[in-house]
């Protein structure tokens, strides 16, 4: 009792719960909401078109994944007695025509539907007596580009318009035990089809594919794959270094034009050996490569545009020698004897002590020079088998 009189009390003596909103309030609460409203949808009306898009091409590509599981699920019919007891009668199939391809008006598409007539296994061909599961309508502004059928030694059989050439209609059926699709044409063929698929495309020209894949996978490939909007890739000139030679320690300058006929150059990438060591988001597009030891390189210029596509030079092979000489050897490099036999000196000349000779192919590491005397330039060699000693840099090349 206490309870119901403190209502009653907070009820009479609260003016505001009694009151509400008044119709200006709610007048001008509905304007704000429609002007919010407004705002929204013209920001995002493109994202609304790309979305609903997706949806179509989802919805359609389910439909195919529909009547896969309702084909594998099916039992043995029970009212044909003295059938093959293998025998599942009651395919579940996909059936698209021509008709369906560059209309602007709301069409429908595909038709899934029971294979059931003849009986009792159907024919894989849609008509009147079979059983239409559902119908899936296109919204405006968005057609079929393109359906096509594979056979199996991966050719395609395409058709493009209502006119033109190719299949007149495909019918995709599933049947129990095999996720894989029965693919049948009209008019009837008998090649050995083994996989589909079906294009859609919006009207300013976005395009997006769904495959029926030979192991039976529906899949529904990005825009990108199936030839969304093109993209020409970019041009790019590796224009330096102009020299190829360099010696240790080396600055090697590098330079390279872009253009891109459709979009912009987002950066110009350097690379060496492929792998990339500095970037320039403005031309003249460059970089100074420094500190470079002795080695030979792959030089390589990769052009990126404002959409992601990408162009490689080839590449541009330079050598960096060894400080002291031309032959490109440095400490520890592993040597071998070029010709058929080489003098060992006990130091670096002539003049010197003879230590003995190696011949063609005998290694060492070299752990001297290089130094200059009597117009030779010559190297310390610890040998694999003695004598050690100086050797005339021209008797030696890199060991493999």
């Amino acid at each position: 009792m206490r309870y119901r009189n403190l209502v009653s009390t907070i009820t009479r003596n609260t003016s505001w719960y009694r009151k509400g909103f008044t119709l200006i309030e709610i007048l001008i609460v509905m304007g704000i909401l429609a002007v919010i409203s407004t705002g929204l949808f013209l920001s995002n009306r493109s994202f609304d078109n790309s979305f609903e898009f997706t949806n179509v091409v989802f919805d359609v590509a389910l439909m195919f994944r529909e009547a896969q599981v309702l084909g594998i699920s099916s039992r043995e019919s029970i009212a044909d007695q003295g059938q093959d007891p293998g025998i599942f009668e009651n395919g579940y199939t996909i059936y698209y025509n021509q008709m369906t391809m560059g209309s602007a008006t709301e069409q429908a598409i595909v038709r899934l539907y029971n294979d059931s007539n003849p009986a009792p296994t159907g024919d894989g061909n849609w008509g009147a007596q079979d059983l239409t599961l559902q119908e899936y309508y296109l919204p405006l502004g968005i057609t079929v580009a393109e359906y096509c059928v594979t056979r199996s030694n991966g050719e395609e059989l395409c058709r493009t318009s209502p006119t033109g050439s190719g299949p007149e209609a495909v019918n995709i059926t599933f049947k129990r035990p095999l996720y894989a699709p029965e693919v049948k044409l009209r008019p009837p063929s008998f090649d050995d089809f083994v996989a589909a698929s079906i294009t859609l495309q919006t009207d300013t020209g976005r395009t997006r594919k769904i495959v029926i894949h030979e192991t039976g996978l529906v899949d529904v490939e990005s825009e990108f794959e199936s030839g969304g909007p093109s993209n020409n890739p970019p041009t790019v000139v590796l224009t330096s270094p102009v020299t190829t030679t360099y010696t240790e320690p080396a600055s090697i300058s590098f330079g390279a034009t872009a253009s891109d006929s459709d979009g912009t150059i987002d950066r110009v990438e350097f690379l060496v050996d492929d792998v990339e060591i500095a970037e320039d988001s403005s031309s003249p597009y460059s970089y100074n490569w420094t500190g470079v030891s002795a080695g030979t390189y792959e030089l390589k210029a990769r052009a990126v545009d404002n959409l992601g596509a990408m162009t490689t030079t080839s590449g541009l092979t330079v050598t960096v020698n060894s400080s002291g000489g031309g032959g490109g050897f440095g400490l520890n490099d592993r040597v071998e004897v070029s010709v058929s036999s080489t003098n060992v000196y006990q130091c670096a000349g002539l003049s010197c002590n003879l230590r003995g000779t190696h011949a063609s192919g005998d290694e060492g590491t070299v752990i001297g020079g290089p130094t200059d005397a009597d117009g030779i330039t010559w190297w310390g060699v610890n040998f694999d088998t003695t004598p050690d000693g100086w050797v005339d840099e021209d008797d030696l090349q890199l060991a493999p």
